[in-house]
């Protein structure tokens, strides 16, 4: 009677191999947070009283590392938010900072702690070695160029609310080729290209604004999930919400 070998288990799942995979990447993982806690302890002050050469990103990098990618942003909002020519001091404290601190603070998602004299240093750091960052762009003004370029608007998408069927919950599909539409804002007309959907299952549309199923058209529920800002005037034509609050008034 003749016996069959065992296969010896292959390497890739041998317990020795995977352990030394584990603490490889442990170790890994280990070297770059002291790396990040070692860019995290620099002393920002003292680089802007030496006044040294960084480049913006290594900047950027830094006060990443102090704020949090999120808090940086913010910093930045709430700069560009207060224009510089505040030259009022109150009590020892610029009066334009004090504005600025105000706003960082009221941010959502804001949750860094941190004293008046710390917060004028990493703004101090940002204008000082970030300047291309803190400026002021038009993020709309490349979307206005590239949509004179192409045959559909890039400025902004309408799409429904929803990505799901009410009826059936499976995902929906395009319904139509994305069209041309036109909303009216507090800033002027913005071209837009529009999308809707569609449930080949349940027959279900859904536009913008409402959608359609086999008793007529519905109106979308009222809820956070589910909240549209824009007003129907036609299939091409849409009015904001905050526009058209002030249509009364008129």
């Amino acid at each position: 009677m003749s016996s069959k070998k065992k296969k010896r288990p292959s390497g890739m799942f041998d317990f020795g191999n995977v352990l030394s995979k584990f603490e490889d990447e442990k170790r890994n993982l280990d070297a770059i947070r002291e790396r990040l806690k070692a860019v995290n302890e620099i002393d920002l002050r003292r680089l802007l009283s030496d006044a040294c050469v960084l480049m913006e990103d290594e900047a950027l990098q830094l006060l990443a590392s102090k704020l949090s990618f999120e808090g940086l942003l913010n910093l930045r909002d709430a700069v560009r938010h207060v224009p510089k020519n505040i030259p009022r001091v109150v009590n020892g404290i610029s009066l334009r900072y004090s504005f600025i601190f105000k706003v960082f603070e009221s941010l959502p998602s804001q949750h860094l702690v941190m004293s008046m004299a710390e917060f004028q240093m990493y703004v101090k750091f940002a204008e000082t070695y970030c300047p291309n960052f803190i400026a002021e762009k038009k993020a709309s003004d490349h979307l206005w160029k590239l949509t004179q370029t192409e045959d559909l608007p890039f400025n902004k998408f309408l799409t429904p609310p929803v990505a799901r069927c009410f009826q059936c919950q499976k995902d929906l599909t395009v319904r139509n080729n994305p069209s041309k539409a036109k909303v009216f804002t507090l800033d002027g007309p913005i071209p837009c290209t529009k999308v809707t959907l569609e449930c080949r299952c349940c027959s279900y549309v859904y536009g913008i604004c409402n959608y359609s199923d086999g008793s007529g058209s519905h109106f979308y529920p009222k809820s956070d999930e589910y909240d549209v800002e824009l007003i129907e005037v036609s299939n091409v034509t849409y009015f904001d919400a905050k526009l058209y609050k002030w249509f009364p008034s008129l």
